[in-house]
């Protein structure tokens, strides 16, 4: 009896080819999501001169070189070691590309080296002649 119910559901999944389609999802807004790509040192020059203005008072500036659009954001001196930047999401929104960044903290009990330390990263991004805003994600 085993054989035929596993044979049955053996030729059903064929026929129906499995699971019916889900049914597609209208958009929850009009933002669509930027290419976007993290770089590590070795920087281009203007990177780095941009990575040098920034990094211990914290912030961003949009550089472009040779068609590449950069995005240099530093969150400033920190105490310790442990602190990091990530992206969170890249978006195109009317017109801009907004660079969303949150910052991971130590947790409160984590060993760190006792160094001031200057969270940086490096994101490149198309030369679409857009505007580029970073909003800093705060509560992360």
């Amino acid at each position: 009896m085993n054989g035929y119910a596993a044979l049955f559901l053996s030729l059903t999944i064929i026929l129906t080819g499995g699971l019916s389609p889900m049914p597609e999802q209208p958009p929850i807004d009009q933002r669509e999501s930027a290419a976007m790509q993290i770089i590590s040192p070795p920087y281009p020059q203007t990177v780095e001169k941009a990575y040098q203005a920034i990094r211990t008072e914290g912030g961003y500036q949009v550089i472009t070189d040779v068609g590449t659009r950069y995005v240099v954001i530093s969150a400033g001196q920190r105490p310790t070691g442990g602190y990091s930047l990530y992206i969170d999401r890249v978006e195109r929104e009317k017109g801009k590309t907004i660079v969303y960044v949150g910052e991971k903290k130590p947790a409160p009990t984590a060993m760190t080296t006792q160094a001031l330390t200057y969270p940086t990263i490096v994101v490149a991004l198309p030369d679409n002649d857009e505007n580029i805003d970073v909003v800093f994600l705060t509560g992360q």
